[in-house]
């Protein structure tokens, strides 16, 4: 809330304004009136000229005016700003900055909201941040999960191809053993009639 903004005549009081709180406000104003009923009470007690009497209070009426308007100033302008930067924030923009240079409760809003706003734009990019690092993460575990599943394909392929060289070799050596079941039983006729052969000659002999 800049001081320079305001028209030239109310730069002063404005600046006055906003170097106090609301409670010293009031307190100025109502010191201000006191002094002026005083000031023409004292005059009126003392038969001073009327001329004087209206000057007087000419003059205390003009410094009333120009403290609430002042005051005024200092408080729309003041809320204005603030009511602008939450409208703002509220529609989510977070680059929002408030500045202000005085010491009122105003101000001291003012640079709550503008806190809140840079704690809240914080935790945003904090979010945004650990968001980015879940799905690198899930994106990897995809890619894992997927050689996982490939490596696991793989080897259901080679256990079965495993399983059928086993079968198969196990096939060999039922058809060996055979073979030499058959092999055997040959060399046992043989060797029967080579001895039935033997004995005949024998007898002949």
């Amino acid at each position: 809330m800049d001081p320079r903004q305001s028209p030239v005549l109310l730069q002063p009081g404005l600046w006055l304004m906003q170097r106090m709180h609301f409670a010293g406000k009031l307190t100025l104003l109502g010191a201000v009136v006191v002094g002026l009923l005083l000031t023409l009470a004292l005059l009126a007690s003392t038969g001073a000229d009327t001329a004087w009497f209206w000057a007087v209070l000419g003059v205390g009426a003009v410094v009333v005016l120009y403290l609430l308007l002042a005051l005024h100033a200092n408080l729309s302008v003041g809320l204005r700003q603030l009511a602008h930067a939450m409208e703002r924030s509220a529609q989510g923009d977070l680059s929002v900055r408030v500045n202000t240079q005085g010491q009122d409760e105003v101000a001291e809003l003012m640079r709550m909201l503008d806190r809140m706003v840079q704690t809240l734009s914080s935790m945003v990019a904090d979010i945004r941040s650990n968001a980015a690092l879940v799905s690198q993460a899930g994106q990897s575990l995809g890619r894992d999960s997927r050689a996982l599943a490939e490596r696991t394909e793989q080897q259901a392929a080679n256990l079965e191809q495993t399983a059928a060289s086993v079968e198969e070799l196990s096939s060999t050596v039922q058809n060996n053993q055979q073979s030499v079941r058959s092999a055997d039983e040959r060399a046992s006729r043989v060797s029967r009639v080579a001895r039935a052969g033997n004995s005949g000659r024998i007898w002949w002999c």
